[in-house]
């Protein structure tokens, strides 16, 4: 289990199966940030396994990760556990359009099999799009 974060200084307790480090997941490398991509975690750590799992959580930066993947990338992983990020925002057409963009690119290499309701996006929990009350976060695989 590879493990990325740069907004804690580290886990509880390691496995010897796991390997955490102090940088983050974007769509774009910057050292002062501590932030890279997926394609370049992989490299680092020497990863050419296919069909492993993409768990993801990066409060909202997954549009643009998913975006910049290469297809090629996409398709070495089995399955993607992700949190998104945003769902209010459906109303301005330029984040409905890259929304569309990156699940199109998702959805033709996977079937989504699980939504789930995440409530709790600190005091403002809910959106309106179209009259309709939706949760901003949902969790996907």
């Amino acid at each position: 289990v590879y493990m990325f974060d740069h907004t804690i200084e580290g886990i509880n307790q390691l496995h010897p199966n796991m390997i955490w480090k102090k940088e983050g997941l974007a769509s774009y490398q910057n050292k002062d940030e501590r932030l890279d991509t997926i394609e370049n975690h992989l490299l680092e750590y020497g990863i050419e396994k296919e069909n492993f799992l993409l768990k993801m959580d990066i409060e909202g930066a997954e549009f643009d990760v998913f975006e910049s993947l290469s297809p090629k990338l996409l398709t070495r992983v089995d399955q993607i556990f992700i949190e998104v990020h945003g769902i209010g925002r459906l109303t301005n057409l330029d984040f409905r359009e890259k929304f569309f963009r990156v699940f199109s690119k998702i959805n033709s290499q996977f079937t989504l099999c699980h939504v789930h309701a995440n409530n709790f996006d600190g005091s403002d929990e809910f959106a309106f799009i179209e009259s309709m009350v939706v949760p901003k976060l949902l969790e996907l695989t």
